[in-house]
């Protein structure tokens, strides 16, 4: 490594600085093009503006569409929140409210109830403002709350229930017989009677306590549950529960001063009513709060929008404008805001849209059907822009500047790509650089440092945590505070400091992760030091060798351990008896130990040289002996069985190798036999084609029958002389005669035998032989057959008007031989929609269609001859380019075969030249 370029330490902290410096500068730069592509609007609404985009004029991109949009909305609703708050442009707390009108106005259908409740705007907005009261109304049990709100329920469910049609009773009609009352039950009596029967009235109050209950949770009537008290148990009242109600306490009367439980009729009337005057509250309320806050902020020294819309209030016309009385209603208006720059005019009665924005009537009806019960089709509203911007602090002026500012960007996005590619550039050499330190013989090294030697395992871990990390935060934050919203709407210098910082520590440590991988890369440690590696390489030496011969082990190793056992029992009973016994007892025990020792010996010898002799059987077997059988005679247990299915093996390869010989002659035989029947009458059908021929008719059709069948003919011919070449090539039924022949020789006279077909269809050949000579060791008849295979292939499917590209190349191998590569691509005229080893199979034609005139046995031919003169063929395809590769065995030229090359070489330069 002493070729290396080393850089010292000092000048490597220098460039990881300038590196982190860049990551700095990036995040700056993108700061600043976020910060200056968005406006907002009091800190809270923003709007993006297109960097990129190609409009010339800020009032022509989509940012001023949506400002424009959102203001006509705004407008749209503050101007429904006045005409409730105003009567002729001033706030008017006297204003009549009816909240039944009010609380129904965005419905379809209003719901009718029997009477009015009217209050003035002031004392509603004081009490949303003062909040709801509420009175306390206890009852001392249940039945006392149903007959506070109906007071013949009771009565009508005892009745329902002797009748026997309260709810889902299974005991059916009760009418006929109870308590002996035969004849019909008024109320009063059933009531009296029921009172009597404790589970009647039990039942009977579970079922109206349930209605009541329904009736203050459908019309949100605070309500609790309690205990009776113990005067109402002393009582004699079985009842365990009681109600506590909250009724609305009327802090103010209607108009006509009324509460509001007058003007109900029934429970059901008076919850709608409390229902509606707290919505008509709470929505006067957020409206007033609203109002005060957005009534100056369209007027004409905050805004640069103009509006004015002509609503009927109270059968009159009023108009909310912030354009001055003196305009107003005037005949000027349409004039007056279509000098302004920017206009949008409407009038629903006459189906009048009239505008030069962006904003199409749809998208106004949108708006203005959020509050249709508020906009008559005698509404008329005009809104602009006035496009000189003489407000400088609204949306629309920041919007401009920022827009015309924007014509700067290229050179920050310029910035951001320079210093994007700088770093990575850096990275790029640093990661070369990386553990590349100088020894005290001035020797390139690699050193890794401590950091290097921690598994990898663990890097992974923390590098995983750090991403995990960042990610867990960045959603954190987003969800508890919006980063859009907050990186807007802060002050640009802390945001620029969080930006640096941020950018500073996620160049430091990912770098470090990453020249750190690249270093243990280099030195190879990446697997080393892996705690995985230690792990494995620990429990692979301990069971490698179980697990290689795992059925040596079960067969061997578990006897011989319980060999090892009682042979270790043997001997402690012969230690015991020799010890305190030495009379014939020991000699005996001895004996067996001996005895059982060479049994164990006896059978595992037995079973090594029953396995010898199998391994024996499978390697003749495998050398072609398929009718060696091994001996079974002394064969026991798995080596038996084992025996057998090698035995049967050499018998299930003998059968399929004399069936698939057989199925190889009987098909050749076939092939030739259907050949030769077919070339007798062939050659009697071309031969009266020729006769045909000469006598040379020129009435058609006869004339193009006759050269229908001429081709047709000669077409059967060669496909019957393809069918049994291929036939006796699989068969090996061929004689190769090998010679030396000069592979470029033979292309260069293929070539000229097939110019004047390429000709015809535009094919143009660019040919590259290089400067050796290319002889191999062949059939000349075969070689060349091949190749004819080639062109014609070639001729047949090229796309016409395209090039042939054929290549001579040598190579070297490492086995020191010498190979020469032929390779011949041309661009199919047909999709290729087939795979590649597909095209060499018989009767496979890449001209799906058939269309074309081929056997689809070119190729495998080709392929054939060419395996057969010790060659490779091979076909690539890449989309509709067509590859064909010959290899054979690169041999040395004659030297007159040299010599003869170098006499054609000159003479076609001299030719060349004149």
């Amino acid at each position: 490594m002493d070729n290396h370029i080393v850089i010292s330490k000092r000048l490597r902290r220098i460039l990881l600085t300038v590196q982190h410096i860049l990551a700095a500068v990036t995040a700056v730069c993108l700061v600043i093009l976020v910060l200056n592509t968005y406006i907002t609007v009091d800190g809270l609404t923003y709007y993006s503006l297109d960097p990129f985009s190609e409009e010339k004029n800020f009032e022509d991109t989509y940012t001023f569409q949506s400002i424009l949009q959102d203001t006509a909305r705004n407008i749209a609703r503050m101007t429904v929140i006045r005409s409730q708050m105003e009567t002729n442009g001033e706030f008017d707390g006297g204003k009549q409210i009816d909240v039944n009108t009010f609380a129904g106005r965005k419905e379809d259908s209003q719901t009718t109830l029997g009477g009015r409740a009217v209050y003035t705007l002031e004392d509603l907005l004081k009490w949303d403002m003062y909040g709801m009261e509420y009175v306390e109304v206890s009852f001392v049990d249940r039945a006392a709350a149903i007959n506070y709100f109906y007071k013949d329920m009771l009565s009508d469910y005892i009745s329902s229930y002797l009748y026997g049609t309260l709810g889902s009773d299974p005991a059916g009609y009760r009418l006929v017989e109870h308590n002996g009352f035969v004849e019909s039950i008024d109320a009063k009596l059933a009531l009296e009677t029921a009172i009597m029967d404790d589970d009647i009235f039990a039942t009977c109050v579970d079922y109206a306590y349930k209605d009541v209950l329904q009736i203050l949770d459908k019309y949100k009537l605070s309500y609790s549950e309690i205990p009776v008290s113990d005067e109402t148990a002393e009582a004699g009242n079985t009842d365990e529960r009681a109600l506590k109600i909250m009724f609305p306490k009327d802090r103010y009367t209607t108009v006509d001063n009324y509460q509001l439980m007058d003007r109900a009729t029934s429970w059901e009337e008076y919850g709608r009513l409390v229902e509606n005057l707290t919505s008509t509250m709470s929505s006067l309320g957020i409206n007033y709060k609203e109002y005060k806050q957005s009534k100056d902020n369209y007027s004409e020294d905050k805004s640069n929008v103009r509006f004015c819309v002509k609503m009927v209030v109270g059968g009159e016309n009023e108009y909310f404008t912030n354009v001055g009385d003196e305009i107003a209603g005037t005949q000027d208006m349409d004039m007056y805001f279509r000098e302004l720059g920017k206009y949008v005019i409407y009038y629903p009665a006459k189906m009048l849209y009239d505008t030069n924005t962006n904003m199409e009537s749809q998208q106004l009806l949108d708006i203005l059907n959020e509050y249709q019960y508020a906009y008559s089709e005698m509404t008329q509203i005009w809104v602009g822009v006035d496009t000189a911007y003489p407000v400088q602090g609204d949306i629309l002026a920041k919007g401009e500047r920022v827009y015309h500012n924007l014509q700067n960007i290229w050179l920050l996005v310029g910035m951001i790509a320079g210093a994007v590619l700088i770093w990575f550039a850096m990275l790029i050499f640093l990661s070369v650089m990386a553990g590349l330190v100088r020894d005290k013989d001035g020797m390139a090294v690699l050193r890794l440092t401590w950091f290097d030697r921690i598994p990898t395992e663990i890097v992974l871990l923390l590098a995983g945590i750090w991403i995990v990390g960042w990610i867990f935060l960045i959603d954190l934050f987003d969800k508890v505070i919006s980063l859009k919203n907050w990186y807007i709407t802060q002050a640009h210098g802390r945001v620029y400091a969080i930006a640096i910082l941020t950018a500073l520590l996620v160049s430091g440590i990912s770098t470090a992760f990453w020249y750190s991988f690249i270093r243990r890369l280099k030195g190879r440690t990446l697997w080393k030091t892996s705690l995985i590696r230690g792990i494995c390489r620990n429990i692979g030496k301990a069971g490698r060798s179980f697990f290689k011969n795992k059925s040596i082990a079960f067969q061997v190793i578990v006897p011989f351990f319980l060999f090892l056992t009682a042979d270790g029992i043997l001997c402690v009973l012969f230690v015991y008896t020799l010890y305190y016994d030495r009379d014939w007892k020991t000699l005996l025990i001895f004996l067996v130990i001996l005895a059982f020792n060479w049994m164990t010996g006896r059978i595992l010898f037995r079973n090594a040289v029953q396995r010898r002799q199998i391994i024996e059987g499978i390697g003749r077997i495998r050398e072609g002996e398929t009718e060696y059988h091994v001996d079974l005679e002394e064969m026991w247990g798995e080596n038996k069985v084992l025996a057998e299915a090698v035995n049967n093996i050499g018998d299930g390869i003998r059968k399929a190798v004399e069936t698939s010989m057989k199925d190889e002659r009987m098909k050749t035989d076939l092939i030739t036999n259907v050949s030769h029947d077919i070339k007798t009458p062939l050659t009697s059908i071309i031969n009266y084609v020729d006769l045909l021929k000469r006598e040379r008719f020129e009435m058609e059709p006869i004339k193009g029958y006759i050269e229908v069948l001429d081709s047709k003919s000669q077409r059967l011919k060669q496909l019957t002389d393809d069918l049994v070449e291929a036939s006796k090539i699989s068969s090996g039924n061929i004689t190769l005669i090998m010679e030396k022949i000069n592979l470029i020789e033979l292309l260069n006279q293929s070539l000229g035998e097939f110019s004047e077909k390429f000709e015809e269809k535009g094919l143009d050949v660019v040919a590259d032989y290089g400067c050796e000579p290319a002889v191999i060791q062949a059939d000349s008849r075969r070689i060349w057959r091949v190749i004819e295979n080639l062109f014609n292939n070639i001729y047949k499917y090229a796309m016409e008007g395209t090039r042939i590209y054929i290549d001579v190349s040598r190579e070297n191998t490492a086995d020191e031989k010498r190979w020469v590569n032929l390779s011949i691509k041309n661009i199919s005229s047909q999709p290729l929609n087939i795979k590649a080893e597909e095209l060499t199979e018989r009767f496979i034609r890449g001209d799906i269609s058939r269309s074309t005139e081929g056997s689809g046995l070119g190729l495998s031919i080709a392929k054939s001859l060419t395996e057969a003169q010790n060659g490779r063929f091979q076909i690539y395809l890449d989309g509709d380019l067509f590859k064909s590769v010959l290899v054979f065995p690169l041999i040395e030229a004659d030297t007159d075969m040299l010599r003869e090359e170098k006499l054609e070489f000159i003479s076609a330069q001299l030719e060349k030249k004149h």
